[in-house]
């Protein structure tokens, strides 16, 4: 829509210029890793050879022809997958630039697939109700349950019990000499009493 298109703008340079290195890198890796159909080895694995080691998985070029691997069946591979991609830009262009009416009754014909579809499997429904939804709820169980009433109950339990008991010493200490003086005197006499008694 118009509103959409009024705020669409370029990325900035910081975001720019790093994909533009990676996708020439991404080119060149292709390059390297030309197929044995197409006269080329996989170079990049020969140039790592030294520091990587060779592959158990990779074969020799002297192998790789000979233990299966068709060099017709390889080409057609390449081809049909070059192929898929080339219909599937060509659709996506007819559908929704060339003739978007059709995209929206195709739509309706097939409510279901486009349901599926549009929903991504629903993969990420799927993943919230089997793991982020149970994670959440035994985060929050640890949370109030563990954390709050066993954890923080505890140590807060602590102090207020450490509180209270010195509430009840704190009528012993009046801050006045005469008074301490006076229960020393009386743990003396105690103390005396106990060793004589005896």
């Amino acid at each position: 829509d118009a509103h959409t298109r009024e705020h669409i703008h370029e990325s900035p340079r910081i975001m720019t210029v790093p994909l533009s290195i990676l996708a020439a890198l991404s080119i060149i890796g292709g390059y390297v890793g030309i197929p044995h159909v197409l006269g080329g080895g996989n170079q990049f694995e020969k140039f790592l050879e030294p520091v990587m080691g060779r592959s158990h998985a990779a074969p020799s070029e002297e192998i790789h022809m000979s233990a299966g691997h068709s060099a017709t069946t390889e080409l057609l591979l390449m081809v049909l997958s070059v192929a898929l991609v080339l219909f599937s830009i060509y659709m996506a262009y007819y559908f929704y630039l060339k003739n978007t009416a059709l995209a929206g009754r195709m739509q309706k014909s097939f409510s279901g697939i486009y349901r599926i579809l549009y929903g991504k499997y629903f993969v990420d429904e799927l993943y919230g109700a089997v793991i982020v939804r149970p994670l959440v709820s035994g985060s929050i169980f640890l949370w109030k349950i563990v954390d709050v009433i066993l954890i923080d109950g505890l140590l807060n339990g602590l102090a207020y019990l450490v509180g209270d008991i010195s509430k009840g010493f704190r009528h012993m200490q009046t801050g006045r000499l005469r008074s301490y003086v006076t229960v020393f005197a009386l743990g003396v006499i105690i103390i005396m009493g106990i060793f004589i008694f005896r």
